[in-house]
């Protein structure tokens, strides 16, 4: 397990994780950092770590060709699925 990764959510409800201090947050299908670290209220963001129920045992993604059926995919659902590479990470499972 790798420890030098956790993930987080952010005040205004955004998943994310946290990689060597910079934290990365969930926006749209890519990763987001925020350079102005104040929301649309002008307010200082925060950011904790997830808690243990929250966002469920995983997050559900969409299944783009038959959307009622919550939280499963399909292969043929869309063009933007690649093969997951092997990691060379010493803390790989």
């Amino acid at each position: 397990m790798c420890t030098k990764v956790e993930w987080v959510v952010n005040s205004l409800g955004e998943l994310g994780v946290k990689v060597n201090n910079e934290y990365y947050f969930l926006y749209k299908g890519r990763s987001i950092i925020y350079k102005n670290i104040k929301d649309e209220d002008n307010k200082l963001m925060h950011v904790r770590t997830v808690g243990k129920r929250e966002f469920g045992e995983c997050c559900h993604p969409i299944n783009y060709k038959d959307p009622t059926r919550f939280g499963t995919v399909s292969l043929d659902d869309c063009d933007r699925w690649i093969k997951l590479p092997p990691s060379n990470h010493p803390d790989a499972v």
